[in-house]
């Protein structure tokens, strides 16, 4: 019964992901787009725990659920619903662990988070300055700091792949700074 339950809430995400975010943009006229925030947090709240499970179990919800949020990151209206989660989602160690289309999904939110949301790219470069400052303990080993780093560094790449070619170029110079700290 739980494989028909998944089959089921897969391609429930699967049309939202397709339909949702189209639908609300032509039902909603520009003046009513804020009246959207309740709905899309609910929306959020219910799509979020398939997001966070990185199992194989659970692969194909992830899978869906990340073209929701995909077509979701596409509407500048939606942003204020799902920044925070899609900000933390790309933070977690975690995030690398899906598969090539699940992350073909999330290549569009990152850059939609990224080009649209002026604090977001300051503050993925923020918390690789500050990583080896504050969110090491001075019980944790220099193997974890610099894993921690490294996972860090690895999601300032992935940012730089998913954007346009030369987004960054402006900052280089402090992309650099940051690194060599």
């Amino acid at each position: 019964e739980t494989s028909i339950v998944t089959v089921h809430a897969t391609a429930a995400l699967a049309i939202l992901g397709k339909l949702l975010a189209t639908l609300l943009d032509i039902i909603y006229q520009s003046d009513e787009k804020e009246k959207l925030l309740p709905l899309l947090n609910i929306v959020m709240y219910n799509l979020v725990p398939y997001l966070r499970s990185h199992t194989l179990s659970n692969l194909p919800l992830l899978r869906a659920g990340s073209g929701l949020l995909a077509s979701l990151s596409e509407y500048p209206f939606t942003r204020r619903a799902w920044r925070k989660e899609g900000m933390e989602m790309l933070l977690d160690p975690s995030f690398f662990l899906v598969d090539h289309e699940t992350l073909r999904s999330w290549r569009i939110t990152t850059d939609s988070l990224m080009s649209h949301e002026r604090t977001a790219f300051k503050e993925l470069i923020t918390r690789i300055a500050n990583l080896g400052q504050s969110n090491i303990s001075i019980f944790s080993s220099k193997e974890l700091e610099q894993e921690q780093r490294a996972l860090l560094l690895k999601r300032l790449a992935w940012v730089i792949f998913c954007s346009d070619i030369d987004q960054y170029q402006r900052q280089m110079p402090d992309i650099t700074d940051r690194l060599s700290e």
